[in-house]
């Protein structure tokens, strides 16, 4: 698993992991998702091997939200630290820790879509 932003705790990490299977998590950041214009909310973005889930900051831990690499219709990254995904049911705007988190994160979707449908060579 890919270092784990040091804002989450071990419990609230544990947790997320016991409700999507112990090694299916591969990722976890803490995002600030956009539920109305301007107005963010603190949230866990765990990425496994096909899917995207959202979890609130509780314990013990829920899905708000999830979707399959295969529903993103769209992945924009909107500034160095903001993410636009935008899905068959939805648009999902986040804001992630660093820069680095936002290039993990494309990097992740982009190998899950690159194992459905390789490019030529």
């Amino acid at each position: 698993m890919a270092k784990a932003s040091v804002e989450l705790t071990r419990e609230l990490q544990d947790s997320i992991r016991r409700c999507l299977s112990q090694g299916a998590v591969l990722q976890q950041h803490r995002v600030k998702l956009e539920t109305k214009p301007k107005k963010f909310e603190d949230r866990v973005l765990a990425l496994t091997s096909w899917r995207l889930h959202l979890f609130p900051l509780k314990v013990p831990a829920k899905v708000e939200s999830s979707f399959n690499v295969l529903e993103i219709r769209a992945f924009n990254t909107l500034s160095q630290n903001q993410i636009l995904v935008e899905t068959e049911r939805g648009t999902v705007s986040m804001r992630l820790p660093s820069a680095e988190s936002v290039d993990q994160v494309t990097r992740h979707v982009s190998s899950a879509l690159s194992k459905v449908c390789p490019g030529p060579g």
